[in-house]
Parts: C-alpha cells; sequence; structure tokens
C-alpha cells in the first residue's frame, strides 16, 4: 500500500474542544497519522500499481516498475481508520491490481477507491481505475498503451478519462542504477468537472525515472513526470517524487516518500500545489 497527496478546495479541521490540551494533541496526532499510515489505495510511482499524487489516475506506473510475474500476480490492500469522540473522521481504502503476463506481453488492471470524512463533511471520494498493455519489443524497450478512468470530489471532478500510448526505455544506466528509464508518448485527456465545464486535451508525456542501490537491501530514486498540453505548454502537471525504499522479504517492502504535484490550470477554489510525505508499506504475490 501507499499514500497518496490530495489536492482538497475546503481543507478540514479535525473539531477538537479547549479542554483536556494534552488529550487533544494526542487524538489529534493519532488522526493526522492515522490518516497518513492507512488511507492508502495508490502506491508510489516509484513502486506499483497507481503512484502518488492527484493526477494518479493518469499516470499509471510502467511495467517496469512493478512486481515481475512470470504468469500472473495479484496485488489486494484494504484499510481503514475511525476516531470517535472530540476528533471525528473515519477513512477506508482499498485497490485491487491484477497482472497477466504471455511471452511479451503484458497486461495489468489496477481498481482503487478512496473515502474520507471528517465531522459530518465527506471530505474525499475517490475512484480510479486503469488498464495498461505493454509490449516487449527489445530486452530494453517498450511499447505501451493505456486508458485510465477516475472520480474525485476532493478537486471538482467528475469523471476523467485518458488514452494514451508510448515508448519506453528502461533498464539504462548499469551498473550504478538499478534502473533508469525515460518515457515518451501522447495522450488525448477528457475531463468533466462539477462546475460545468469540459476538457479535451492533448499532452505530451515524459517521464524520468531512476533508482540507486545503497545496499543490498536499501535503494534511493526519484520520479519526474512532465505532461504539458500540445497547444500551449504553459497548462502543464509536474509531478516529482524522492524515496527511500527498504525490502524486508522478498514480498515486503518498506518505503518513505516525500512527493510534490503542481498544476498550472486547477479549476476555481482548487490549489494547483500538493505536497506530501508518505510512508509505504506493501505486500505482493504471484507465480
Amino acid at each position: 500500500m501507499a499514500l497518496t497527496s490530495l489536492r482538497s478546495h475546503n481543507p478540514a479541521r479535525i473539531p477538537v474542544t479547549k479542554t483536556a490540551s494534552n488529550r487533544q494533541r494526542f487524538v489529534g496526532l493519532s488522526a493526522v497519522c492515522g490518516w497518513l499510515l492507512t488511507a492508502t489505495l495508490w502506491s508510489a510511482g516509484s513502486a506499483f500499481a497507481l503512484p502518488v499524487g492527484s493526477s494518479s489516475d493518469t499516470r499509471p506506473a510502467p511495467p517496469e516498475l512493478r512486481p515481475h510475474w512470470k504468469t500472473f500476480g495479484v496485488d489486494a490492500s484494504l484499510s481503514g481508520v475511525y476516531l470517535g469522540g472530540n476528533a471525528q473522521f473515519a477513512t477506508l481504502s482499498g485497490g485491487l491490481d491484477l497482472n497477466f503476463n504471455h511471452d511479451r506481453h503484458q497486461y495489468f488492471l489496477n481498481i482503487g477507491n478512496l473515502f474520507t470524512q471528517v465531522g459530518n463533511q465527506v471530505t474525499v471520494n475517490r475512484h480510479a481505475a486503469s488498464l495498461l498493455y505493454a509490449y516487449g519489443l527489445q530486452d530494453n524497450v517498450n511499447l505501451y498503451a493505456y486508458t485510465t478512468h477516475s472520480r474525485d470530489q476532493s478537486i471538482l471532478l467528475n469523471y476523467r478519462a485518458t488514452e494514451a500510448t508510448g515508448v519506453c526505455l528502461h533498464h539504462l544506466g548499469a551498473p550504478l542504477f538499478s534502473n533508469l528509464l525515460v518515457s515518451l508518448g501522447p495522450t488525448i485527456e477528457h475531463a468533466w468537472f462539477q462546475d460545468g465545464a469540459m476538457t479535451n486535451v492533448w499532452r505530451a508525456d515524459a517521464r524520468l525515472y531512476g533508482a540507486i542501490p545503497v545496499s543490498s537491501t536499501t535503494s534511493v530514486g526519484a520520479d519526474v513526470f512532465y505532461r504539458p498540453a500540445f497547444h500551449d505548454i504553459t497548462n502543464l502537471r509536474l509531478y516529482g517524487e524522492a524515496f527511500v525504499r527498504v525490502k524486508m522479504t522478498d514480498g515486503l517492502s518498506l518505503q518513505l516518500s516525500a512527493a510534490d504535484e503542481y498544476d498550472t490550470r486547477p479549476r476555481p477554489g482548487v490549489l494547483n500545489n500538493d505536497f506530501g510525505i508518505f510512508t509505504t508499506l506493501r505486500s505482493t504475490f504471484g507465480w
């Protein structure tokens, strides 16, 4: 599981009373930590499935950053937090990632949801799904195509769909990098918002990812994603993430990430910048 940075046009505050200050601090801290550690359904861009960031629905992770199974793999997650009393807080998240491989063909299906309520106010209700196909043209070259679909009230989004294709060069820079990849391709993005606006934008997708091992179990790296509109390069999204990942067992890893996302054209009332620090504990299995 991983954590997702959220853009909100109406940030919520946890209500507390003016008494029992120590208890207030404890409950407030518990609520924040609980959200950070469990409001999770998309994995980090440096790892698997759907990456961190409020554009995660349009930026599925490439196959080279996912677990490699010979035939079939499954990754399922379900988590939640409930706090009552001075702090009224509840969150529930879940995700399902499926991977099927045959010869040079790879197929990935990702589905997830995140729900958060503070007091009587629903602050986040996000649904996302993606389908990705990749063809191994050469040992370090993939051709890919994907479609994504999402709803997210925290950024006033009723529905967004994208279709994209491109080429990815991966496992470059050895032996310094455990993986260095560059991908580039066009995408068409359709979006419908709560204020009645509708957009159809062709964008360029450029991505640079690199991870460097510092020991047999630990690696550090960064992931940068640049998405400008073809007709106006000032209409863009810029995503960056730095991470430290520790392999605990063959199927279990722990990761700390710092991520930032900038959107030059958010809807009115929606912030154009998201920043987050995320803790990720993930388990996977397959064959």
